[in-house]
């Protein structure tokens, strides 16, 4: 999901969601934004990865 300060967040749908949310976390937030932004832990769950 994506935040704006004047409007409503942005939510990603669809086959490329996931990997457009992990993607942008990392360019970010750098690779613990991946592995402990807490907006990608349903994906974390999903695949199985332990959480942060």
């Amino acid at each position: 999901m994506f935040e704006f300060g004047d409007t409503q967040p942005l939510r990603l749908a669809g086959e490329s969601g996931p990997a457009i949310a992990a993607f942008s976390a990392w360019l970010l937030h750098g690779s613990r934004g991946v592995q402990e932004h807490p907006g990608l832990q349903p994906l974390r769950q999903a695949i199985g990865t332990p959480m942060a």
